[in-house]
């Protein structure tokens, strides 16, 4: 796309991205996302990079907000626009894309868009060869406080995620397991898991069971905290098949 980066203050960036939002339809195809997201990144360039980012992103939220038919269109646009920011564009430290995952989790509250969060970024991301371990940590640990703080999950939404989880042996990496743990812990107080279909109940009961196998201290202490909710939740847990002995 043709053009010069565009100057502009903090306070008018909204009315900025608001424009350009307004020549996307409702009923957009693949060619018109990019090309809003080729027009959003003009946006970006210059100083205040983070600052302009998290306007953008707080932008197509508050589209999603109040407007469902946003919703879909929404999760299209960051996951572009993320995309595009963390290969080639600009180089966020790794406490900026900690404080993005924050911020869109914190937006997201109440709209169903927290869902496409967590399909699209967190899939996007996950899957990905990513530099450091740390990264791994810090987005089970921001989905962790997510599922705590979100009450109106469902099921499935969990399910999809639970199913990218494991299949990663990055879950078991020393760095990650504790976050991991947490992100268990976390399902355990918020989901039926009566409701998971067959197939995932037993893959997630082997990865429990790869859990349990764990023999250093720290494992040894988070394993007595896991059977402690399981025995909290014994029935639902138990009629899935995932009692443990």
């Amino acid at each position: 796309m043709q053009g010069r980066p565009i100057a502009c203050k903090p306070e008018g960036l909204h009315l900025q991205v608001d424009a350009v939002l307004n020549l996307l339809p409702e009923e957009c195809d693949e060619l018109q996302i990019t090309g809003t997201v080729s027009r959003l990144l003009i946006l970006l360039m210059g100083g205040g990079t983070q600052h302009k980012l998290f306007t953008i992103v707080s932008e197509i939220y508050n589209r999603a907000r109040w407007q469902n038919q946003w919703v879909t269109i929404s999760a299209k646009l960051l996951r572009h626009i993320y995309h595009t920011i963390d290969s080639t564009l600009v180089d966020l430290n790794l406490q900026t894309h900690f404080d993005l995952y924050g911020n869109m989790s914190t937006l997201a509250q109440g709209c169903d868009l927290v869902e496409c969060i967590v399909l699209n970024l967190y899939d996007e991301y996950l899957q990905k060869e990513l530099p450091t371990a740390e990264w791994h940590s810090g987005l089970f640990c921001l989905l962790a406080n997510m599922f705590l703080d979100v009450t109106f999950l469902e099921g499935n939404t969990i399910c999809h995620i639970l199913e990218a989880m494991l299949s990663t042996e990055v879950l078991f990496h020393e760095s990650n397991f504790n976050c991991f743990i947490d992100f268990i812990l976390a399902i355990g107080y918020r989901l039926e898991i009566s409701t998971f279909d067959p197939d995932i109940v037993d893959r997630f009961k082997k990865t429990l069971q790869k859990l349990q196998q764990r023999t250093d201290e720290g494992s040894v202490r988070q394993r007595a905290t896991i059977l402690g909710v399981f025995e909290i939740r014994r029935n639902n847990w138990s009629s899935a098949g995932l009692a443990v002995r």
